[in-house]
């Protein structure tokens, strides 16, 4: 009952910033914070206990929480350490076939959900929050200039990492990311049928969020475009439903030199356990 009232609530939300947004813009902005934030529970993957009982779990200190980090290690000296970044609502265990595909190419695995995600406590977070405990897993397990793998909105977080953590990596894999934050503003205007000129209240939002005034400047994914080309592999599905395709050709005027591998037919989650998919992600970090 409890979860159909969330529904019935964010359904009028939806309705009031709607209608609102065409005649009283602020007023509709502030109601977008109502659920801008919120973060929607999945359940886990079936083999995530299993794969959790033969890793070292660390707890990360974040804002007065301790949130797990999983580590899988392989027997012999690993070849890097690959860590894995889900999307938005997303759980670690989404990329639990690449995890596994890694681990037996002899890579460090680490995996957590993020603050809100998954296991964790609570209903909201944002791409700063979360940069901000990508970079205590690193500090905390002593990681330096890893592989990251990241799926969807995942990409958003590790690049604000990189911008304001002073985070480094030595390659990446996306996997059906937008290519811009701006495109969660242009998605969210299309759904709700709003103006385009919205996105300056979605702005503010942000802005009141982060008690900040240079949020587009920390969002920009554009200093991306520094990392080599040749140490990126982009994947994107043409039937995305969540993130469009056009996405995928955004992310390839970042890096017109990277590798690129585009599917059809898998979706948005499917894309991640498929075989062939996970297979060139061990080629690409192989080689």
């Amino acid at each position: 009952m409890k979860k159909k009232l969330s529904v019935y609530l964010l359904m009028l939300t939806a309705f009031y910033v709607k209608i609102m947004g065409r005649v009283w813009p602020s007023l509709a902005g502030r109601a977008v914070n109502l659920f801008w934030f919120k973060v929607q529970k999945i359940k886990p993957h079936s083999a995530r206990e299993s794969w959790v009982a033969d890793c070292d779990k660390t707890a990360i200190h974040h804002r007065g929480k301790k949130l797990n980090a999983y580590i899988r290690r392989p027997t012999t000296n690993p070849r890097g350490q690959v860590i894995l970044i889900h999307g938005w609502s997303g759980r670690w265990d989404q990329l639990l076939a690449i995890a596994e595909e890694l681990y037996q190419k002899n890579f460090e695995v680490i995996c957590f959900d993020l603050p809100a995600h998954g296991e964790n406590a609570g209903k909201e977070s944002d791409f700063p929050e979360q940069s901000e405990f990508l970079k205590s897993v690193c500090d905390t397990l002593q990681v330096k200039n890893p592989i990251v793998v990241c799926h969807s909105a995942g990409f958003l977080t590790l690049s604000h990492a990189i911008y304001a953590r002073d985070l480094q990596i030595s390659k990446l894999v996306t996997i059906n990311s937008p290519a811009r934050f701006e495109f969660l503003f242009e998605l969210f205007c299309e759904q709700l049928n709003l103006p385009p000129s919205f996105d300056a209240e979605l702005w503010k939002v942000i802005e009141r969020r982060l008690q900040r005034k240079d949020v587009q400047a920390q969002f920009s994914t554009k200093h991306m475009s520094k990392l080599e080309a040749r140490d990126i592999l982009n994947i994107h599905d043409q039937n995305d439903k969540e993130v469009r395709f056009a996405e995928f050709h955004q992310m390839n005027r970042l890096w017109p030199n990277s590798q690129k591998l585009s599917t059809e037919n898998l979706g948005h989650n499917r894309i991640l356990k498929d075989k062939k998919v996970v297979q060139a992600i061990g080629d690409f970090l192989v080689v």
